[in-house]
């Protein structure tokens, strides 16, 4: 595909490949970091099924006030601060409080990437755009996680956080310039016509 829309959101949607990888072992990391604490599995878990009913929340009612690159940087912010406290943190309520909030900041990503393509690829070429989008977004996460799962067993999960929190900021800012300046193109575009 030779489209700008393509070849600019193509660093965010590998950033978000990279960012899957580290979020793919945080309940192992967790589980390894508190193996005393005995309901641990559960609270990771549900964090797991409660934080996007939150961030489907929060989408629904900013979604009217805030543009899609807006609230993909926000949750991008979020995504990095969680892991940042999840890369020192030793208590494991907070280590499960952080892991929601993390989660929470990863769906509001997950949703509003689609939302933000809808504002700057043109219809005709949505398929092949979603279509080729997922499958470097799937061969950057499997490459993520395949070498996390390395690192994790050579005791590097402080930097997997480290590395997961920059990806998670890179993206959401990517995602938001990358909009912000299409849109601004789009805007001297209809004021020309």
């Amino acid at each position: 595909m030779h489209m700008r829309s393509f070849q600019y959101l193509s660093s965010s949607n590998i950033s978000r490949g990279v960012q899957a990888g580290v979020v793919y072992y945080i309940i192992s990391i967790g589980l390894t970091r508190f193996p005393n604490q005995a309901n641990m599995a559960s609270m990771l878990s549900g964090c797991v099924a409660c934080a996007p009913f939150l961030s489907y929340l929060l989408l629904t009612i900013l979604c009217r006030r805030k543009k899609a690159c807006s609230l993909y940087f926000m949750g991008g912010i979020i995504a990095c601060g969680a892991m940042l406290f999840l890369a020192v943190n030793r208590q494991p309520f907070l280590y499960a409080a952080a892991y929601f909030i993390l989660l929470t900041g990863e769906s509001l990503i997950d949703q509003c990437y689609p939302l933000g393509m809808y504002e700057v690829v043109p219809l005709e070429v949505l398929g092949r755009f979603s279509a080729a989008r997922l499958l470097i977004y799937t061969f950057t996460s499997m490459i993520s996680t395949y070498v996390c799962g390395f690192l994790i067993e050579s005791g590097a999960t402080t930097f997997i956080f480290f590395f997961g929190a920059v990806t998670a900021l890179f993206s959401g800012w990517n995602f938001y310039k990358t909009l912000k300046n299409n849109q601004n193109y789009t805007d001297n575009l209809n004021k020309i016509k």
